[in-house]
């Protein structure tokens, strides 16, 4: 009798170690879930990271100083650069043209009127446009074209001026003719006596923040690599933030943000002094930038974040990373 109670015993102990296993397991009612986090939690871990919005790790203060002078030089660069990209862009659309015309069917006259109408309109929209079509009919006449046609439709003749010009790509000398044109006009421009004798000199002071912004922070950047117990955010690059010179740079110590070493009547104008300032301000942001303020901003990042885990996770060894190649996303794994 006592061991049928004994037996007994032992298969009702088992039977409430089994269904306390399996309620431990199943958790129907989620009595058992801990409100902590864990490394594997990443949606949680977006939504934290992304409630910061904005992460300012790294600023830098300094001074700087710009001229009308260099302002003027800046701002020249900066229009032929431009002019140069948009003869450019009218460049490559003539010589797609050209090659449209090529491919057309000979034997269908009106197609290569109309293909001839189409290279002309393609240019309307275009900066330099004008001026890239003058100097192609400087070259072969206005009227020319369709004698040129007309003996590239002819293979008896050598003259095949479409195809000359693709070959040997004559169309680069008329985009060199047009640049050098252009360059020519915003010299003048830029080399005016009223310019040249206009002189402003500015110190600027100010600061520079940079950082990471998170607002559009989805899983597809927050990878947990539990094997190295760490978190990897992809597809960030540290920015900066915010370049300001106030006014007042320190208000008790009397130092101005902008301050006028020199001027002249000249430059007594508005519209210069404006300039200048922005020139100021991009100055103070290369010289940031030159410091490595980004390098700093996603170290100081990395080690912001990795203390806000430590404390979320209850994990001191945590490691937080951020790589701006997307291509991690391959090599880590969950």
């Amino acid at each position: 009798m006592g061991k049928l109670f004994s037996f007994s015993f032992l298969l009702q102990a088992l039977a409430v170690v089994i269904a306390v296993l399996a309620f431990s397991y199943f958790d129907p009612f989620d009595l058992l879930i801990s409100n902590k986090l864990t490394l594997r939690d990443t949606p949680a871990q977006v939504q934290q990271i992304k409630s910061i919005g904005e992460l300012i790790s790294a600023e830098y203060y300094g001074e700087v100083i710009s001229s009308y002078s260099h302002t003027v030089k800046a701002n020249k660069d900066t229009a032929i650069a431009q002019m140069k990209r948009d003869v450019m862009v009218v460049h490559k659309q003539f010589y797609r043209g050209l090659l449209n015309i090529i491919n057309a069917d000979l034997s269908d006259k009106s197609d290569i009127k109309k293909r001839i109408q189409s290279l002309q309109d393609s240019l309307e929209h275009y900066s330099y446009a004008n001026a890239y079509l003058d100097v192609f009919e400087s070259n072969i006449g206005r009227g020319k074209m369709a004698q040129q046609i007309k003996n590239f439709s002819d293979d008896s003749k050598q003259t095949n001026f479409f195809q000359y010009l693709a070959i040997n790509k004559v169309s680069i000398t008329y985009y060199n003719e047009v640049f050098s044109k252009e360059l020519e006009s915003i010299n003048k421009i830029f080399n005016s006596s009223k310019i040249k004798n206009s002189q402003l000199i500015l110190v600027g002071r100010g600061k520079v923040q940079a950082g990471f912004k998170f607002d559009s922070l989805t899983t597809r950047n927050v990878k947990v690599d539990t094997a190295r117990n760490r978190i990897v955010l992809v597809g960030l690059k540290p920015q900066i933030l915010s370049c300001d010179i106030n006014p007042w740079f320190i208000p008790e110590l009397g130092l101005k943000g902008f301050e006028i070493i020199e001027f002249n009547k000249n430059a007594d104008n508005i519209d210069i002094l404006k300039q200048v300032k922005l020139n100021c301000l991009d100055s103070l942001r290369n010289s940031a930038i030159r410091s490595e303020i980004l390098i700093k901003a996603k170290i100081n990042a990395e080690q912001n974040l990795k203390n806000l885990f430590s404390l979320l996770l209850n994990n001191k060894d945590i490691e937080v990373k951020i790589l701006a190649d997307t291509s991690v996303l391959m090599s880590v794994k969950p």
